[in-house]
């Protein structure tokens, strides 16, 4: 389980507003490990990637220029994140060959339609990287592999 400050989400989005126009957009998330089964997200990574219509590209330069805090921080990929043009969020052949990683349960989000109606995580996309490849998670497994949460609770009477 990844679990995922609002906050955070929300930086996420802001960011992928940003270029305008219609190209895919590409982050990480990092974090902490907290057990084998929970990690924490702190960080988001936006690597120097170029960005097309239809598909990004990382180099192997920029994605080492996005891992090189890991160690400084003791944090780790958690998961990637890109946006797709349209409402589908399916893996194509090219984000199953170039994603961050290949290891059994690595993590890939699509957001839909350039994440311009700033979807929530039940909107998007999950995809779970298994022995066979990788495999999109029906809409009842999202919450078993990630989870938005507040970043603030607040009961103070007004």
């Amino acid at each position: 389980m990844i679990v995922v400050s609002d906050l955070l989400w929300g930086v996420l989005l802001d960011n992928f507003a940003w270029p305008k126009g219609r190209l895919e957009r590409v982050a990480y998330i990092d974090g902490v490990a907290a057990s084998d089964d929970l990690s924490v997200a702190t960080t988001l990574v936006f690597p120097n990637a170029k960005l097309y219509e239809r598909h990004f590209e990382v180099s192997a330069e920029a994605m080492s220029q996005a891992g090189r805090h890991f160690r400084a921080y003791y944090l780790q990929r958690l998961a990637q994140v890109h946006t797709h043009p349209s409402d589908w969020v399916d893996h194509s052949q090219h984000d199953d060959e170039m994603a961050y990683s290949q290891h059994r349960g690595a993590v890939s989000i699509v957001m839909p339609n350039h994440a311009r109606s700033r979807p929530a995580i039940s909107g998007c996309g999950v995809h779970v990287r298994e022995d066979g490849g990788w495999r999109m998670l029906a809409q009842s497994e999202i919450s078993s592999y990630i989870s938005v949460v507040p970043a603030q609770l607040d009961f103070r009477r007004k």
